[in-house]
């Protein structure tokens, strides 16, 4: 599941999830450093890194890469983004758990935004 798991996760999430946009590495939230997210449902500002090659000493894994990830987390963190993080072993192993993860923060999201727009229940004019 190495490149097709971000469009595998699209397709699960929008099953879960209709009529939510997501962005598959194209949503940058930082212009300056030109950071992107693998995934990301901008609406409900949650997105997902998925992380490979972590038994290979892979990108991630290695001191400078696992440092310069921190970086990013934290000033998407700092943004109001929630990132769920996965390596590809973890979905390929718990695929069920890791979609119903990303679906109840999106929901848990939406749902906490539309409670902020309109806290008394009471329709909009």
């Amino acid at each position: 599941m190495t490149t097709a798991a971000p469009l595998l996760l699209e397709a699960a999430i929008r099953k879960a999830c209709p009529g939510v946009e997501c962005l598959r590495d194209k949503c940058v939230f930082d212009p300056n450093r030109k950071w992107r997210f693998d995934l990301a449902w901008p609406a409900a500002m949650v997105a997902v890194e998925i992380h490979g090659s972590v038994w290979a000493r892979g990108r991630h894994t290695r001191g400078g890469g696992f440092i310069r990830d921190r970086e990013k987390m934290n000033a998407a963190g700092r943004l109001g983004w929630c990132v769920l993080e996965f390596s590809t072993d973890v979905l390929e192993r718990e695929w069920g758990r890791c979609v119903d993860e990303i679906t109840d923060c999106i929901q848990a999201r939406l749902l906490t935004t539309t409670q902020k727009e309109n806290p008394h229940g009471t329709p909009d004019r």
